[in-house]
């Protein structure tokens, strides 16, 4: 947008990827090198939204994430964290930790940020009028969290988690407009029927936990076959990628397909699940997390019904997997 970009705005920020700047159109799945051209760029973004908003958050634990496990929600994986990684700049000796927004400790120094978030509350808004299945947290710990804020008099005031979740109560709404990834829908990679897997070969079995080198299928035992259509409404079907172990300062992206005749599918295509990605944090610590992704729609949209294929793709930094189940 042209006012972030005019070096005499408030708005601006010097410290930003200058190949990103002008007209150049967002990666939404930024870190994966795929070559394709603008208009291409467009639709598969609006596949990934499509992917991330309905696909991948039917219940509310994948969009907002694994109590109490440090598995983030859906879109806190994409597009949260590769915008933040797409606009601050790569890392060098003058932007060593891939500062302003690429890092968590700098990006409020660029006030793209707050518009980001915003832009995030407003995904949130749109994702609770989906389904009446989606609602926030109704845990006393999540509504009851507090922070201490300075008001505009300079008095220190408590602010809780539930005074903020009625953004009418804070005076405004978001407008309702028209919104292009909520009727697209992915098409699988060779028509419908291929991805029921069984003409796949089988994959070696994997000894976990992995060291994330290189593209690592796994065969998984599905526990439930041949579901209802009233069984798939009532209960979502996941795949939980458990462990995943990082270094939370570094830039870390892989993504995850299912059944992929190739063993890599684009975000366009039905075989994309989804991605684990991590925007470096300044402390470089080591950690555990994990990543929860749908299945009921993928499997329909393949006509997938036997034990699936899951492919690990590699494409920035180091991590290791715990198991897949």
């Amino acid at each position: 947008m042209k006012i972030f970009d005019d070096p005499t705005s408030p708005l601006f920020d010097p410290i930003r990827n200058q190949e990103h700047r002008g007209s150049t159109i967002v990666d939404l799945s930024w870190g994966a090198k795929i070559d394709v051209t603008d208009s291409e760029l467009i639709q598969l973004n609006l596949d990934l939204m499509r992917k991330q908003m309905i696909t991948n958050a039917k219940i509310p634990i994948q969009f907002f994430g694994d109590p109490p496990n440090p598995g983030a929600g859906t879109i806190e994986f994409m597009p949260h964290s590769p915008i933040h990684v797409w606009v601050g700049r790569e890392k060098s000796p003058e932007t060593p930790l891939g500062e302003d927004m690429g890092n968590f400790y700098s990006s409020g120094r660029d006030p793209l940020l707050y518009c980001h978030h915003v832009n995030i509350n407003r995904l949130w808004n749109i994702w609770r009028g989906l389904s009446q299945r989606n609602h926030d947290p109704r845990s006393p710990d999540f509504r009851e969290a507090s922070f201490l804020f300075y008001d505009e008099n300079a008095q220190l005031v408590r602010v809780k988690v539930k005074d903020g979740l009625d953004e009418s109560l804070l005076g405004y709404r978001f407008e309702s407009v028209p919104i292009a990834w909520m009727d697209k829908k992915p098409t699988p990679s060779f028509g419908r029927g291929r991805g029921r897997g069984r003409w796949m070969r089988r994959p070696s079995r994997v000894k976990f936990p992995l060291d994330l080198k290189s593209r690592t299928s796994v065969l998984v035992k599905r526990s439930i076959k041949n579901r209802s259509k009233a069984e798939k409404e009532t209960a979502e079907e996941i795949v939980v990628i458990e462990g995943i172990q990082l270094n939370f300062g570094d830039f870390v992206k892989f993504d995850v397909n299912v059944n992929s005749p190739d063993n890599y599918a684009k975000p366009g295509t039905s075989e994309f699940s989804g991605s684990f990605v991590n925007v470096p944090h300044s402390k470089a610590s080591t950690g555990k997390t994990c990543l929860t992704l749908g299945l009921t729609d993928l499997l329909d949209d393949i006509e997938a019904d036997d034990d699936i294929i899951i492919t690990l793709v590699p494409w920035i930094g180091r991590v290791k997997i715990g198991g897949i189940s």
